[in-house]
């Protein structure tokens, strides 16, 4: 018999403004915590850390509801090549959800763990099934940023571009290597995998002379003319030569305990060039489909030609 699931994030958001509810579409909302979630029944099931996370100053949660006649039911909505359950489609949507909205405007916005529930028949939920998957760390330029409206707006339209994505292709690849950078707290991964992502998307398939020809790929395809683009230029080559020192095992300690506001720039730089560049791409779905497709290499090559 089908019944009603329940799929929630209780965020944790230094601010305490966000006008919701707000409908991303694509079935994730943005919404207040529900009351259950901190009723007895949730809390007993959850470890000190977390019963912390869950005190009041979580206010609002990302929610998934579906009907399903058992937790595993297959989702006939998902267009992967695997099949995929309701259950984990609901939890790939808020992933997809909150990096949308980070993709928009970073900030402090973030959850810690997934709650999965079934409503009985009297209209109450029964607690059936909790993890804590990791949680994105915002860099500290983020923090003080605000979520309004309009980057909820912003957020939804990119939420619907990155499931339209689907699993494979450049796009898809700098998706999940992106969100795995955000998780990480190790700076020479986190700052490598960002790196990655890039590579993803603008790395030339003949790889001479890449540290030159992606640096000028990323410039030239988010300069707005030829003087800005010549900033992006430098920044970015910079950032991939402390991406080789890092990828070749060169020791970095100094880099990050004594230099911390050099450390805390490329790690902000290359988190900006891989987030300006994919917000670029969502919006757009002519470039969607050439970064997607056979036509990537010869779109980046002709750049400098059309800017």
């Amino acid at each position: 018999m089908s019944a009603k699931w329940s799929t929630i994030a209780p965020l944790f958001y230094r601010w305490r403004d966000l006008e919701v509810p707000f409908d991303l579409g694509c079935g994730v909302l943005v919404g207040a915590v529900p009351e259950w979630v901190k009723g007895k029944d949730v809390v007993s099931a959850l470890s000190s850390d977390v019963r912390e996370y869950l005190k009041d100053d979580v206010r609002y949660a990302l929610a998934v509801q579906y009907e399903a006649d058992c937790l595993g039911q297959p989702d006939p909505s998902w267009k992967g090549t695997e099949t995929m359950s309701k259950r984990k489609h609901a939890r790939y949507r808020i992933i997809c959800a909150n990096l949308a909205i980070w993709v928009a405007k970073p900030s402090s916005l973030c959850f810690g763990i997934l709650i999965y529930a079934k409503q009985r028949r009297e209209g109450t939920w029964k607690l059936i099934e909790l993890c804590e998957p990791g949680y994105l760390e915002p860099h500290a330029n983020d923090l003080p940023n605000k979520i309004e409206s309009s980057d909820l707006e912003s957020a939804g339209d990119l939420l619907s571009a990155i499931l339209n994505v689907g699993s494979r292709g450049t796009i898809s690849v700098a998706l999940r290597t992106l969100w795995t950078a955000l998780c990480e707290r190790v700076w020479e991964v986190r700052y490598l995998l960002f790196w990655v992502a890039l590579e993803a998307l603008f790395g030339p398939e003949d790889a001479r002379e890449i540290s030159y020809r992606m640096s000028q790929r990323v410039a030239f395809f988010l300069g707005a003319d030829r003087e800005s683009a010549q900033g992006i230029f430098k920044e970015a080559k910079e950032g991939y030569s402390w991406r080789s020192k890092a990828v070749h095992g060169m020791r970095l300690d100094k880099l990050r305990k004594k230099e911390h506001e050099k450390s805390a720039k490329l790690m902000y730089d290359a988190q900006e060039l891989v987030r300006k560049t994919l917000k670029k791409i969502l919006a757009d779905p002519k470039l969607v489909k050439t970064f997607s497709g056979p036509g990537r290499e010869r779109y980046l090559d002709g750049l400098p030609f059309s800017t």
